[in-house]
C-alpha cells in the first residue's frame, strides 16, 4: 500500500512556464510520479524568470523554475525528430497522465492530439492547458496572463476593491491567474482519474485559462 495520496501514478509533463507545470507539481506533491520534458539546449522558459540565487541569473538558479517543478524527474526531448517521437510515444504508452499546454493545432501536426494517443494508450488521461480551449472561434490565439486575467473579468472583480486612483489595466501579483488555471487542471485530473476507476477508460480533458478563472469568481 502506498503511503500517499497518488502514489503508484504515472504522468508525462509535456508543458512549460506556469499552468502546466504548476498542474503537475501539484500532483507530484501528492506522490505522483512526473516526468518533465524540456526541450534541449534551451529548457523551460521558467528557467530564465528571476528571482535568481544572489541575483546571478543561470538555467539552474530561478527560483521560479524551481517552485513549480519539486518532486519531479526530467528529460530533455524533442519529439520533432525520430528518435525523440519514438521516446515520447513509449512515456504516452507507460503513463497514466499527460499533462500538456501546448496550442490545438501544434499537438495535432504532430499526431499528438487526444484521438491519436488514445490509440497508443486507451486509458490515458489527458489535460490540455490553453488559453481559450480547444474549440471556439478563440482556440488558436495566443495569449498571455495579463489577456485571460482580463478575459476573464477576474481583473474586475480585483480593480473593485483598490482604491479608485488605482491604475488600470491591473492583474492579480505575480501569475495568479496561470496558477489558479493550472489548480483547475490539477483538480479537473484527479477527478478524471477517480471516473477512470469505474470505466477503465481515459479522457481528454480540456482547460480553458479564461473560463477556469471566470469559474473562480464569486457572484454576490
Amino acid at each position: 500500500m502506498t503511503k500517499t495520496a497518488l502514489g503508484g501514478l504515472k504522468v508525462l509533463e509535456y508543458a512549460q512556464f506556469v499552468s502546466g507545470p504548476y498542474c503537475s507539481k501539484l500532483l507530484a506533491d501528492m506522490g505522483a510520479e512526473v516526468i518533465k520534458i524540456e526541450p534541449p539546449i534551451v529548457g523551460d522558459a521558467a528557467r530564465r524568470r528571476e528571482p535568481f540565487l544572489n541575483d546571478v541569473p543561470g538555467p539552474e538558479r530561478s527560483g521560479f523554475f524551481l517552485f513549480l517543478n519539486t518532486s519531479k524527474l526530467g528529460i530533455t526531448l524533442d519529439p520533432d525528430t525520430a528518435t525523440g517521437r519514438e521516446i515520447f510515444l513509449k512515456l504516452i504508452a507507460d503513463c497514466d497522465v499527460l499533462i500538456e499546454d501546448n496550442p490545438p493545432l501544434f499537438m495535432k501536426e504532430r499526431g499528438f492530439d487526444y484521438e491519436s494517443l488514445s490509440k497508443v494508450n486507451p486509458r490515458l488521461i489527458m489535460t490540455s492547458i490553453t488559453p481559450f480551449g480547444q474549440s471556439g472561434p478563440y482556440r488558436d490565439y495566443k495569449a498571455y496572463h495579463l489577456n485571460t486575467y482580463h478575459g476573464s473579468g477576474v481583473a474586475r472583480v480585483l480593480s473593485s476593491i483598490l482604491p479608485r486612483e488605482t491604475p488600470v489595466p491591473v492583474k492579480g501579483p505575480g501569475f495568479l491567474g496561470d496558477m489558479d488555471a493550472g489548480l483547475c487542471a490539477a483538480t479537473a485530473t484527479m477527478a478524471a482519474l477517480y471516473g477512470r476507476l469505474f470505466t477503465g477508460e481515459g479522457q481528454h480533458i480540456d482547460i480553458s485559462k479564461q473560463e477556469a478563472l471566470m469559474a473562480l469568481e464569486r457572484v454576490e
